[in-house]
Formats: structure tokens, C-alpha cells, sequence
């Protein structure tokens, strides 16, 4: 995902296919009070999303095999 663009941080959830956020994110943009707040919502969400990509591709890259059942005990 490309860096948060600081003149348009709505550009960060429209891109990642949030439209609801994106426009939350373009209302608090619309003031110039919350503009620093709509700045770091999208940084964050931007980290949050390349955390969860790294995780998903670690997953991947190391997958437990696969372990059989334990063995049932008779008594």
C-alpha cells in the first residue's frame, strides 16, 4: 500500500476498498481542526494493514505440518 498521502489521507481507506471509512475520514478532513486527527487514523490504518499482510505471509511461509491424533487408550 503506498504512504498516506498528507493532503489526502481518505485516499488511504478509498484505496483499500473502505468507502464508509473513507468518507468519515473525508468529514473530519473537511475541517482544518481535525485534519491532524484524520491524518493519523489513516497512518494507523495503514500500519494496522501491513502488519496484518506480514502476518498473513508468515503464516504461510511457516505452516505447522500436520500432527496425527494421539493414540486412544483402552482401559
Amino acid at each position: 500500500m503506498p504512504q498516506t498521502n498528507i493532503l489526502l489521507p481518505c485516499w488511504t481507506f478509498f484505496s483499500a476498498g473502505e468507502n464508509k471509512l473513507g468518507l468519515l475520514n473525508l468529514g473530519l478532513q473537511a475541517t482544518v481542526v481535525f485534519w491532524p486527527a484524520a491524518y493519523r487514523w489513516a497512518r494507523s490504518f495503514r500500519d494496522s494493514q501491513n502488519v496484518e499482510n506480514m502476518l498473513g505471509e508468515l503464516a504461510k511461509t511457516y505452516q505447522a505440518p500436520a500432527r496425527e491424533p494421539p493414540p486412544k487408550r483402552f482401559r
